[in-house]
């Protein structure tokens, strides 16, 4: 199935729609997601990557999604204060890459760069209580509906 049908949708609850989207768009090759769909994954993808929180995050990131991707699509879909978190995280990162490998094994030069990153991590924890991710990407959903289902 490359997109659902708006009749689909409609039989199934609207706050299955995220689920069933997001179902739909991992059997499709990514080369053939359309610019919705590829933001609509990555919000996905950090959102499952964070439930480990951000030292997960940066492992599995590296190798797929990129940093920048998920920063851009936050910004689409009107996710400000989730924007403003993986921003700050993503600097703090960007700052312990660039300290050598050799130094990253010292615990006291280390420790300010993660209790930053938890810092994040609990604010991120709070904005899904406050704001759950999932409710601003079917706000998003519903807006560019047409991008995501054959009408």
């Amino acid at each position: 199935m490359n997109k659902f049908d708006l009749k689909f949708l409609k039989e199934n609850d609207e706050s299955d729609w995220v689920h069933l989207i997001d179902e739909n768009i991992r059997h499709k090759p990514p080369s053939e997601w359309s610019q919705e769909e590829k933001i609509f994954y990555s919000i996905m993808f950090w959102h499952s990557c964070m439930s480990a929180g951000f030292s997960e995050y940066y492992k599995f990131c590296d190798n797929s999604i990129s940093m920048n991707k998920i920063e851009e699509s936050l910004k689409i879909i009107e996710a400000d204060e989730y924007f403003k978190v993986i921003q700050q995280a993503n600097s703090i990162n960007k700052n312990i890459i660039n300290i050598p490998e050799e130094e990253r094994e010292n615990d006291e030069l280390m420790e300010p760069y993660y209790d930053k990153l938890r810092d994040l991590e609990n604010k991120f924890y709070d904005l899904q209580e406050e704001i759950p991710l999932k409710d601003i990407l079917f706000k998003y959903v519903k807006k560019n509906i047409e991008q995501f289902v054959e009408i």
